[in-house]
């Protein structure tokens, strides 16, 4: 029995279906292809030999793509769901940027296509529990903290409101911050490069299109389940996750990729909101024993689940299409061995780490909080932290008052 993994195509015109056969001749020996002329045949195909990747057109009579990309999300989560289409406006572009894991635009070249698919498939090393895979995969939308999901909103129905001000809302909120550099990543077409920069995710994307994502089609959710001892859990997260990402940007110093480090860092625990959406009966306890300093929350994680919260968030920002520096940063961040030395990696672990000093651990154990030696650090660049610090400090006197 062959092991290569299963990729099913759909599309209703048929020259479409030779194309990419003719195309795609050359993977036979690493995929198993199977080509279905609707979304009918689709499902009886899949009824008999599930796929990891289905790749569907959108428009197509009868059952058109978007209700095909449900029901495989429903029936067959652990699938990875691509859209390849051309023929989508803005309100077909919403619906099925929230149905999809990425989207690709015809016409493609045989190596957009490609990448597309070695990507999904290459995620599967990092989640190796199949049963955690098939729920990540399932997921739409992670929870954000009440009052993050307020301002945003806010800002979003102001007349005055610019994509700089929707960013400066987005920075406050890891779950609506991965979920716009998904939606970008997958329909912005003609880029040399995939979007971390959230200004310029927002400019893309569209004020209204942003503001129809949040307010009317669910992006984000209100979502904080009942911690023993933390009640506000979803807020504390965010919190360490903003001073993250604030304090990677600084440590980057300017470099080019010091927006990857900017993202990465405010998505770097977006898998304790993975693991508690998909598993919340299973994360309780474990964050709990991991309250009760019974070790590393990943370790705790790990004996549970098989896999941790740093591999689930680098699977599902993985399966949305996010740099992959940002990937590689959510899924090292538990290593605090890397700490050392410049690039995005190194740079918002270092981050992480001096936030957990600063504000107390989120996964850490709490009494082996891995230390950073800031004198390795230029004399400006200490000075730089020094004044973050003495910032995030006056906040918090400024809260308490």
């Amino acid at each position: 029995m062959t092991t290569n993994p299963r990729i099913l195509f759909v599309d209703d015109e048929p020259a479409m279906l030779a194309g990419l056969r003719r195309m795609l001749r050359g993977y036979r020996d690493r995929w198993e292809m199977s080509f279905a002329g609707s979304g009918e045949e689709a499902l009886s195909i899949l009824k008999d030999s599930p796929c990891e990747v289905v790749v569907s057109d959108f428009r197509m009579p009868g059952m058109h793509g978007g209700n095909l990309l449900q029901v495989v999300r429903d029936q067959y989560p652990g699938c990875a769901r691509l859209i390849l289409s051309g023929h989508t406006d803005e309100g077909d572009l919403l619906k099925v940027l929230l149905l999809a894991h990425q989207f690709v635009h015809k016409p493609c070249k045989e190596e957009d296509i490609v990448t597309a698919i070695e990507r999904v498939l290459s995620l599967r090393s990092t989640l190796s529990n199949a049963d955690v895979r098939r729920e990540v995969a399932g997921i739409e939308s992670l929870p954000s903290p009440p009052s993050a999901l307020r301002d945003l909103m806010a800002v979003l129905e102001s007349e005055d409101a610019t994509p700089k001000s929707v960013a400066e809302s987005l920075a406050r909120d890891p779950a609506s911050t991965a979920k716009i550099l998904q939606l970008v990543n997958s329909c912005s077409s003609g880029l040399s490069h995939r979007v971390s920069d959230m200004t310029q995710a927002v400019a893309l994307l569209g004020l209204r299109n942003v503001r129809a994502l949040v307010l009317v089609h669910d992006l984000v959710r209100d979502f904080s389940p009942p911690m023993a001892g933390k009640a506000n859990w979803v807020d504390e997260l965010t919190r360490h996750s903003v001073e993250t990402s604030r304090l990677a940007r600084i440590l980057s110093n300017g470099a080019p990729w010091a927006e990857d480090a900017f993202a990465a860092g405010l998505l770097l625990d977006v898998g304790q909101l993975v693991l508690a959406s998909s598993r919340p009966d299973a994360f309780r306890p474990n964050y709990e024993a991991w309250l009760k300093r019974e070790g590393a929350l990943a370790d705790i994680e790990a004996r549970t689940f098989g896999v941790d919260h740093a591999a689930a968030g680098a699977y599902l920002l993985g399966l949305w299409g996010l740099p992959f520096s940002v990937i590689e940063a959510v899924a090292a961040h538990a290593r605090p061995e890397l700490s050392d030395g410049p690039g995005v990696v190194p740079t918002v672990v270092m981050a992480h780490r001096i936030v957990e000093a600063e504000l107390g651990p989120v996964c850490s154990a709490w009494d082996d909080v891995p230390q950073v030696d800031e004198e390795q650090l230029e004399p400006d660049m200490r000075e730089r932290v020094d004044r973050w610090r003495a910032n995030l400090h006056q906040e918090r006197t400024d809260e308490d008052d």
